[in-house]
Order: C-alpha cells, then structure tokens, then sequence
C-alpha cells in the first residue's frame, strides 16, 4: 500500500533556522512514516557524520530539523 504525506517543508526548515536543513526535516518525517529506525538512532549517526566532517556546530539545527519533521507527520 501507497503512504502519501503531505508536509510544509520549507516552513518546518526555517522553524529551525534555515532552509539548509530541509533535507534533515523530510528525514525525519521519513522516519516516522516508515518506521525504518528509531529517530534515535538517525539522530546518534548524524552526530558522529557531522563529528567527523568537523561540522559539529551543525549537530543542533540538525537534530531540530529531525524533530520537526519527526513530529509532523
């Protein structure tokens, strides 16, 4: 069976901060409609991804974004 979610992409990405984060937002709506991980797993992978690439001060606008779309659908 077909899921279809309609979601305001660009407005959950600047709740966050930025557009940037558009990716992480639809993510985490991924997530929830999927069921594939527990969002706490994604969040702790995206963490480490950013750690290593020397992004760190990204992890907390990414983690939002996750939430935002998590929570949205």
């Amino acid at each position: 069976d077909a899921q279809v979610a309609s979601l305001q992409l660009n407005e959950l990405a600047e709740k966050v901060g930025s557009m940037r984060a558009i990716n992480m937002v639809a993510l985490g709506a991924y997530v929830k409609a999927t069921k594939i991980l527990p969002l706490d797993t994604v969040k702790g992978a995206m963490v480490r991804m950013l750690e290593k690439g020397g992004k760190e001060k990204f992890v907390t606008m990414n983690e939002q974004a996750l939430e935002e779309g998590y929570n949205a659908v």
